[in-house]
């Protein structure tokens, strides 16, 4: 830690702190994740997380820049003092864009800012996947604005390796964001997973509102969904006026249940919505 002052805690955490630093010689925020080893080894579920955290951020600080990189935190630094390990992370000022969301008027991004947050969202997510790993926890808690109000990919301590042969996943996530494949039992695409917490995160930009409470059968807007589409849903709350045309048929496409007939993230990424320069 010499070579950086500690300004704040920006929070305390099961495995230790999350600090607020400034580098000494370039006099540069940034956060630094202080993990305790000794609390991360007592819990397996931590130290799981944990790892795969470290491996993730080690992973993408090791790999070629590339399109979407500029939307992924990240890791500047990373060492082991006091029987801890310190993550060195970019500092975003702004904040998470849940926190954006619920101080915009009514509640909700104007329609080019929820386009623009999600484009760079669906970049950034395609850059992890590139290098070998999903998310399973995208959300809108898990995106930072750096201090352009660009969003950053963040924490990546659910995320798994991918490719894989077996599917056989706990269900793991936020309950307002998970698939439905997540509730079956049977295994489930971590990718496709991704997939649809993207629509659940586009419909909350647009709306400022959780489109259901869980992805199941028990659950009536679910079941709305079964059966007469998201569309259905956004038309019987009178909420059509708040997203475009195009906004609508790709929220139908990202929200498909049936996960062998989601649409694929490199079919989002060409997707108009995405492409435009401006809401169509």
């Amino acid at each position: 830690m010499n070579a950086y002052s500690i300004d704040r805690i920006i929070a305390p955490a099961i495995y230790g702190q999350i600090l607020l630093c400034t580098h000494k010689a370039t006099k540069a925020k940034v956060v630094i994740k202080r993990l305790d080893a000794k609390t991360v080894v007592k819990s397996p579920t931590i130290h799981e997380s944990i790892g795969m955290e470290k491996l993730t951020y080690h992973t993408l600080y090791r790999a070629s820049p590339s399109a979407g990189a500029e939307f992924v935190l990240r890791l500047l630094d990373a060492f082991e003092e006091d029987g801890c390990d310190h993550l060195v992370l970019e500092y975003c000022p702004r904040g998470e864009l849940f926190d954006a969301l619920k101080a915009s008027p009514n509640g909700r991004f104007q329609p080019v800012d929820a386009q623009r947050y999600f484009g760079q969202i669906v970049r950034g997510l395609r850059y992890l996947h590139s290098n070998g790993f999903a998310h399973r926890d995208i959300s809108l808690e898990n995106v930072l604005l750096d201090k352009n109000g660009d969003c950053k990919l963040c924490d990546f301590g659910l995320a798994v390796q991918v490719p894989v042969k077996d599917f056989e996943f706990a269900a793991v996530g936020k309950t307002y964001y998970m698939a439905p494949e997540m509730y079956t039992g049977g295994g489930y695409d971590p990718t496709k997973v991704d997939v649809w917490c993207l629509g659940i995160l586009l419909f909350m930009m647009h709306t400022g509102l959780p489109l259901l409470e869980r992805a199941r059968d028990d659950n009536t807007i679910f079941q709305y969904v079964k059966q007469y589409g998201v569309y259905g849903v956004i038309r019987s709350w009178q909420l059509d006026h708040l997203l475009p045309p195009v906004a609508l048929e790709l929220l139908e496409l990202l929200l498909t249940v049936d996960p062998t007939r989601r649409v694929t993230l490199d079919m989002v990424l060409a997707h108009p919505y995405v492409t435009s320069p401006v809401v169509l």
